[in-house]
């Protein structure tokens, strides 16, 4: 697939497709389509047959590869929430044969099926949701988690278990990382034209994405804590592997 995008890359001048990717991206309309896609400007320049075919098989595969990844990390998300108690503990459900988190998978189906229903009524709720915004605002809790647990996180005795060197690793790594996250967050303002449309709704809808989180976890820390089962209890320590 590299080796593809390499010899495509050198069938196409680079500023044509730097411009045709800016109208793209901007959505200037312009008479005509703007489609910043390689492979369909290499096969008008050389319409090779055995390239089209090479390079649409492997676009399928990537496609499928892409859906793959999105049930993998999302089911996966949900499955780590339910061994938290952030949602309820069912959603753990580990298939006897298969081995795999059942109903958190079938989360994660029905929310790409959500997904793909946007996309077919206009993307609506795609076009408030600006992803560079949303997945740098939202990792940057996970990254202080990891600049600050080799300093104050303890296992279940009430000892610091990390190394001095694996601790030191962890934080710096941890900051170059909340640092290249708060640069994409100011780069998003300082450079529209590098990113998705930043829209009027979007911020609206980050916070409101954040208010119902915050009410989710407040209201599910209370029912937990009436069961005599303290939310807060699973973050205090690294949960166990497996």
């Amino acid at each position: 697939i590299l080796a593809t995008i390499g010899l495509l890359g050198k069938v196409v001048p680079a500023q044509f497709i730097s411009a045709q990717s800016y109208l793209t991206q901007q959505q200037i309309e312009i008479a005509g389509l703007s489609l910043s896609w390689l492979p369909f400007y290499a096969a008008i320049s050389k319409p090779v047959l055995l390239l089209v075919v090479v390079v649409g098989i492997c676009w399928i595969l990537l496609l499928f590869l892409l859906v793959q990844a999105f049930m993998i990390v999302i089911s996966r998300i949900v499955l780590a929430w339910a061994k938290d108690r952030v949602i309820p503990e069912k959603l753990a459900y580990i298939h006897p044969r298969q081995q795999t988190p059942l109903l958190a998978v079938m989360v994660a189906a029905l929310a790409m099926q959500i997904g793909l229903i946007d996309a077919v009524l206009g993307g609506t709720i795609y076009s408030m949701l600006h992803f560079a915004i949303f997945l740098s605002i939202s990792q940057i809790l996970p990254v202080a988690a990891l600049i600050l647990y080799p300093i104050l996180g303890k296992n279940v005795e009430g000892k610091i278990h990390i190394g001095r060197v694996s601790a030191l690793f962890a934080s710096l790594l941890g900051l170059a990382t909340l640092s290249y996250l708060i640069w994409t967050i100011v780069a998003i303002f300082i450079y529209p034209f590098q990113f998705q449309e930043l829209r009027l709704e979007t911020l609206p809808m980050l916070v409101i994405c954040f208010i119902i989180g915050l009410l989710w976890y407040l209201m599910r820390s209370y029912y937990l804590r009436r069961k005599g089962i303290s939310l807060v209890d699973s973050y205090r320590s690294m949960p166990p592997e497996g």
